[in-house]
Protein backbone atom coordinates (compact mmCIF):
# COMPACT_ATOMS: atom_id res chain seq x y z
CA UNK A 1 0.00 0.00 0.00
CA UNK A 2 3.04 2.27 0.16
CA UNK A 3 2.58 3.01 3.87
CA UNK A 4 5.48 3.99 6.14
CA UNK A 5 6.03 0.98 8.45
CA UNK A 6 7.86 2.82 11.25
CA UNK A 7 6.32 4.65 12.93
CA UNK A 8 3.07 3.02 11.92
CA UNK A 9 -0.06 5.14 11.58
CA UNK A 10 -2.81 3.91 13.97
CA UNK A 11 -5.31 3.54 11.12
CA UNK A 12 -2.81 1.59 9.03
CA UNK A 13 -2.24 -0.83 11.93
CA UNK A 14 -5.97 -1.54 12.08
CA UNK A 15 -6.12 -1.91 8.32
CA UNK A 16 -3.25 -4.41 8.43
CA UNK A 17 -5.01 -6.51 11.09
CA UNK A 18 -8.20 -6.56 9.00
CA UNK A 19 -6.18 -7.51 5.93
CA UNK A 20 -4.59 -10.44 7.76
CA UNK A 21 -8.02 -11.61 8.91
CA UNK A 22 -8.85 -12.54 5.31
CA UNK A 23 -6.60 -15.59 5.44
CA UNK A 24 -5.19 -16.12 8.96
CA UNK A 25 -6.47 -17.37 12.29
CA UNK A 26 -6.70 -14.89 15.18
CA UNK A 27 -3.67 -16.42 16.90
CA UNK A 28 -1.59 -16.02 13.74
CA UNK A 29 -2.73 -12.43 13.33
CA UNK A 30 -1.38 -11.63 16.79
CA UNK A 31 1.97 -13.17 15.84
CA UNK A 32 2.19 -11.02 12.71
CA UNK A 33 1.29 -7.89 14.67
CA UNK A 34 3.96 -8.63 17.27
CA UNK A 35 6.57 -8.13 14.56
CA UNK A 36 5.43 -4.52 14.27
CA UNK A 37 5.99 -4.06 18.00
CA UNK A 38 9.50 -5.53 17.71
CA UNK A 39 10.35 -3.21 14.80
CA UNK A 40 9.34 -0.17 16.81
CA UNK A 41 11.44 -1.29 19.78
CA UNK A 42 14.46 -1.71 17.51
CA UNK A 43 13.98 1.87 16.35
CA UNK A 44 13.71 3.08 19.94
CA UNK A 45 10.03 3.90 19.55
CA UNK A 46 7.05 3.03 21.79
CA UNK A 47 5.27 -0.23 21.04
CA UNK A 48 2.06 0.76 19.17
CA UNK A 49 0.35 -2.47 20.25
CA UNK A 50 0.31 -1.59 23.95
CA UNK A 51 -2.80 0.05 25.44
CA UNK A 52 -4.32 0.18 21.99
CA UNK A 53 -8.06 -0.07 22.63
CA UNK A 54 -9.13 0.22 18.95
CA UNK A 55 -6.79 -2.63 18.00
CA UNK A 56 -7.91 -4.76 20.94
CA UNK A 57 -11.55 -4.15 20.01
CA UNK A 58 -10.88 -5.03 16.37
CA UNK A 59 -9.12 -8.28 17.31
CA UNK A 60 -12.05 -9.23 19.55
CA UNK A 61 -14.40 -8.62 16.63
CA UNK A 62 -12.24 -10.76 14.36
CA UNK A 63 -12.36 -13.64 16.87
CA UNK A 64 -16.13 -13.40 17.05
CA UNK A 65 -16.51 -13.17 13.29
CA UNK A 66 -14.25 -16.02 12.19
CA UNK A 67 -13.96 -17.94 15.46
CA UNK A 68 -11.00 -19.88 16.78
CA UNK A 69 -11.65 -23.50 15.77
CA UNK A 70 -9.21 -25.96 17.32
CA UNK A 71 -6.70 -27.56 15.00
CA UNK A 72 -5.34 -30.23 17.31
CA UNK A 73 -4.05 -33.51 16.00
CA UNK A 74 -5.42 -36.69 17.55
CA UNK A 75 -3.47 -38.27 20.41
CA UNK A 76 -1.48 -41.45 19.96
CA UNK A 77 -2.87 -44.15 22.27
CA UNK A 78 -1.37 -47.42 23.58
CA UNK A 79 -3.74 -49.44 21.39
CA UNK A 80 -2.65 -47.50 18.32
CA UNK A 81 1.00 -48.04 19.27
CA UNK A 82 0.41 -51.79 19.41
CA UNK A 83 -1.12 -51.73 15.95
CA UNK A 84 1.81 -49.69 14.70
CA UNK A 85 4.25 -52.18 16.28
CA UNK A 86 2.73 -54.99 14.23
CA UNK A 87 3.58 -53.22 10.96
CA UNK A 88 7.33 -52.86 11.65
CA UNK A 89 10.30 -55.06 10.78
CA UNK A 90 12.63 -55.08 13.79
CA UNK A 91 15.46 -56.74 11.90
CA UNK A 92 15.94 -53.34 10.24
CA UNK A 93 17.71 -50.42 11.87
CA UNK A 94 15.34 -47.92 10.24
CA UNK A 95 12.20 -49.48 11.71
CA UNK A 96 13.87 -50.03 15.09
CA UNK A 97 14.94 -46.39 15.37
CA UNK A 98 11.49 -45.27 14.29
CA UNK A 99 9.89 -47.37 17.02
CA UNK A 100 12.32 -46.06 19.64
CA UNK A 101 11.36 -42.50 18.69
CA UNK A 102 7.67 -43.36 19.01
CA UNK A 103 8.00 -44.73 22.54
CA UNK A 104 10.46 -42.10 23.80
CA UNK A 105 8.15 -39.36 22.51
CA UNK A 106 5.11 -41.04 24.11
CA UNK A 107 6.52 -41.84 27.55
CA UNK A 108 8.81 -38.80 27.79
CA UNK A 109 6.19 -36.33 26.48
CA UNK A 110 8.88 -34.87 24.26
CA UNK A 111 8.55 -31.94 21.90
CA UNK A 112 9.66 -32.63 18.35
CA UNK A 113 12.53 -30.12 18.69
CA UNK A 114 14.01 -32.33 21.44
CA UNK A 115 14.00 -35.45 19.37
CA UNK A 116 14.68 -34.76 15.73
CA UNK A 117 16.15 -32.05 13.47
CA UNK A 118 14.23 -30.77 10.48
CA UNK A 119 17.13 -31.80 8.22
CA UNK A 120 20.37 -33.75 8.53
CA UNK A 121 22.33 -30.50 8.18
CA UNK A 122 20.46 -28.97 11.12
CA UNK A 123 21.27 -31.73 13.59
CA UNK A 124 22.80 -30.09 16.67
CA UNK A 125 24.26 -32.40 19.31
CA UNK A 126 23.80 -29.67 21.93
CA UNK A 127 20.03 -29.59 21.28
CA UNK A 128 18.73 -32.89 19.91
CA UNK A 129 19.27 -36.11 21.84
CA UNK A 130 22.55 -37.98 21.46
CA UNK A 131 23.52 -41.47 22.57
CA UNK A 132 25.41 -40.02 25.55
CA UNK A 133 22.15 -38.54 26.87
CA UNK A 134 20.82 -42.05 27.58
CA UNK A 135 21.77 -43.98 30.73
CA UNK A 136 20.40 -47.46 31.34
CA UNK A 137 19.49 -48.94 34.72
CA UNK A 138 17.64 -52.07 35.92
CA UNK A 139 14.53 -49.93 36.47
CA UNK A 140 14.64 -48.28 33.04
CA UNK A 141 16.29 -45.41 31.18
CA UNK A 142 17.30 -41.91 32.23
CA UNK A 143 17.43 -39.24 29.52
CA UNK A 144 19.28 -35.99 30.21
CA UNK A 145 17.87 -32.83 28.63
CA UNK A 146 20.14 -29.77 28.45
CA UNK A 147 18.18 -27.68 25.94
CA UNK A 148 14.51 -27.25 25.12
CA UNK A 149 11.87 -24.67 24.33
CA UNK A 150 11.90 -23.71 28.03
CA UNK A 151 15.69 -24.12 28.52
CA UNK A 152 17.01 -21.71 25.91
CA UNK A 153 20.23 -20.78 27.74
CA UNK A 154 21.08 -24.16 29.27
CA UNK A 155 20.35 -22.72 32.70
CA UNK A 156 19.22 -26.08 34.03
CA UNK A 157 19.29 -29.79 33.30
CA UNK A 158 16.20 -32.01 33.27
CA UNK A 159 16.34 -35.78 33.73
CA UNK A 160 13.47 -37.73 32.17
CA UNK A 161 12.97 -41.33 33.36
CA UNK A 162 11.51 -43.96 31.08
CA UNK A 163 10.24 -47.23 32.55
CA UNK A 164 11.35 -50.77 31.87
CA UNK A 165 8.34 -52.99 31.17
CA UNK A 166 9.66 -56.55 30.84
CA UNK A 167 7.91 -58.62 28.20
CA UNK A 168 5.87 -55.70 26.85
CA UNK A 169 5.92 -54.60 23.22
CA UNK A 170 5.51 -51.08 24.56
CA UNK A 171 8.69 -51.07 26.68
CA UNK A 172 10.63 -47.90 25.79
CA UNK A 173 13.87 -49.12 27.37
CA UNK A 174 13.86 -52.30 25.27
CA UNK A 175 13.09 -50.25 22.14
CA UNK A 176 15.99 -47.84 22.68
CA UNK A 177 18.51 -50.59 23.49
CA UNK A 178 17.45 -52.52 20.39
CA UNK A 179 17.80 -49.43 18.19
CA UNK A 180 21.24 -48.65 19.65
CA UNK A 181 22.36 -52.20 18.80
CA UNK A 182 22.44 -51.32 15.08
CA UNK A 183 24.59 -48.22 15.64
CA UNK A 184 26.87 -49.39 18.45
CA UNK A 185 29.96 -48.24 16.55
CA UNK A 186 28.88 -44.58 16.34
CA UNK A 187 30.26 -41.88 18.62
CA UNK A 188 28.65 -40.90 21.91
CA UNK A 189 27.74 -37.46 20.54
CA UNK A 190 26.03 -38.89 17.45
CA UNK A 191 22.28 -38.69 17.07
CA UNK A 192 20.52 -41.08 19.40
CA UNK A 193 18.08 -42.25 16.74
CA UNK A 194 20.40 -42.44 13.76
CA UNK A 195 19.78 -45.51 11.61
CA UNK A 196 22.20 -47.76 9.80
CA UNK A 197 21.76 -48.45 6.11
CA UNK A 198 23.45 -51.75 5.17
CA UNK A 199 22.82 -51.46 1.45
CA UNK A 200 25.56 -51.36 -1.21
CA UNK A 201 27.07 -48.28 0.47
CA UNK A 202 26.62 -48.93 4.19
CA UNK A 203 26.45 -45.79 6.33
CA UNK A 204 24.59 -44.16 9.19
CA UNK A 205 21.87 -41.59 8.50
CA UNK A 206 20.36 -38.83 10.61
CA UNK A 207 16.70 -39.48 11.40
CA UNK A 208 14.94 -36.22 10.51
CA UNK A 209 11.51 -35.05 11.62
CA UNK A 210 10.14 -35.04 8.08
CA UNK A 211 11.35 -38.60 7.55
CA UNK A 212 9.70 -39.66 10.80
CA UNK A 213 6.35 -38.06 9.93
CA UNK A 214 6.43 -39.49 6.43
CA UNK A 215 6.99 -43.01 7.77
CA UNK A 216 4.36 -42.59 10.48
CA UNK A 217 1.74 -41.51 7.97
CA UNK A 218 2.67 -44.30 5.56
CA UNK A 219 2.04 -46.88 8.28
CA UNK A 220 -1.18 -45.19 9.42
CA UNK A 221 -2.42 -45.25 5.82
CA UNK A 222 -1.64 -48.96 5.54
CA UNK A 223 -3.67 -49.46 8.73
CA UNK A 224 -6.68 -47.68 7.24
CA UNK A 225 -6.26 -44.60 9.45
CA UNK A 226 -6.40 -41.03 8.20
CA UNK A 227 -2.74 -39.95 8.37
CA UNK A 228 -3.56 -36.23 8.37
CA UNK A 229 -5.11 -36.59 11.83
CA UNK A 230 -1.71 -37.27 13.42
CA UNK A 231 1.61 -35.46 13.74
CA UNK A 232 4.64 -35.39 16.00
CA UNK A 233 2.69 -33.65 18.78
CA UNK A 234 0.26 -36.59 18.81
CA UNK A 235 2.78 -38.54 20.90
CA UNK A 236 3.24 -35.75 23.45
CA UNK A 237 -0.50 -35.24 23.71
CA UNK A 238 -1.19 -38.96 23.83
CA UNK A 239 1.40 -39.61 26.51
CA UNK A 240 0.09 -36.78 28.69
CA UNK A 241 -3.52 -37.92 28.26
CA UNK A 242 -2.68 -41.54 29.07
CA UNK A 243 -0.73 -40.49 32.15
CA UNK A 244 -3.69 -38.43 33.35
CA UNK A 245 -6.13 -41.27 32.70
CA UNK A 246 -3.79 -43.58 34.64
CA UNK A 247 -4.06 -41.38 37.72
CA UNK A 248 -0.75 -39.52 37.49
CA UNK A 249 -1.21 -36.12 39.22
CA UNK A 250 -1.50 -33.18 36.86
CA UNK A 251 1.43 -31.34 38.46
CA UNK A 252 3.66 -34.38 37.94
CA UNK A 253 2.65 -34.62 34.27
CA UNK A 254 3.37 -30.92 33.92
CA UNK A 255 6.86 -31.40 35.37
CA UNK A 256 7.57 -34.50 33.26
CA UNK A 257 6.58 -32.72 30.05
CA UNK A 258 8.40 -29.53 31.08
CA UNK A 259 5.33 -27.33 30.74
CA UNK A 260 5.87 -23.87 32.18
CA UNK A 261 2.22 -22.85 31.98
CA UNK A 262 -1.25 -24.36 32.14
CA UNK A 263 -1.23 -25.03 28.38
CA UNK A 264 -0.98 -28.69 29.36
CA UNK A 265 -4.76 -28.55 29.82
CA UNK A 266 -5.09 -28.03 26.07
CA UNK A 267 -3.23 -31.27 25.39
CA UNK A 268 -5.18 -33.56 27.68
CA UNK A 269 -7.88 -35.75 26.20
CA UNK A 270 -10.45 -36.51 28.88
CA UNK A 271 -12.46 -39.62 27.99
CA UNK A 272 -16.16 -39.94 28.75
CA UNK A 273 -15.44 -42.45 31.54
CA UNK A 274 -13.60 -39.79 33.57
CA UNK A 275 -16.33 -37.22 32.90
CA UNK A 276 -18.95 -39.75 34.08
CA UNK A 277 -16.87 -40.47 37.19
CA UNK A 278 -16.86 -36.76 37.99
CA UNK A 279 -20.61 -36.54 37.45
CA UNK A 280 -21.20 -39.55 39.72
CA UNK A 281 -19.03 -37.98 42.44
CA UNK A 282 -21.15 -34.83 42.30
CA UNK A 283 -24.31 -36.94 42.45
CA UNK A 284 -23.03 -38.81 45.49
CA UNK A 285 -22.14 -35.54 47.22
CA UNK A 286 -25.61 -34.13 46.57
CA UNK A 287 -27.30 -37.23 47.98
CA UNK A 288 -25.19 -37.22 51.15
CA UNK A 289 -25.19 -33.46 51.75
CA UNK A 290 -27.31 -32.64 54.82
CA UNK A 291 -28.91 -29.55 53.26
CA UNK A 292 -30.10 -31.21 50.05
CA UNK A 293 -32.23 -34.03 51.44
Amino acid sequence: MGYTPVPVHPAHLLQYAAFLARSLKPSSISSYLNIIGILHKEFGLPNPLLDNWPLKSLLTGIKRAIGMPPNQKLPITPSLLLRLHATLNFTKSFDSSFWAICLVAFYGLFRKSHLLPMSAQKFDSSKQLTKSDFKFFPWGTLITIRWSKTIQFRERVVDIPLPCIPGSKLCPTTAVIHAFHFTNSTAANSQAFAWYDNSLSPKTHIFTYNLFISKLRDHLTSMGINPQSYAGHSFRRGGASFAYQSGVPLELIKALGDWRSDTILIYLTMPLSIRLRSANMLCKSILTHPHTT
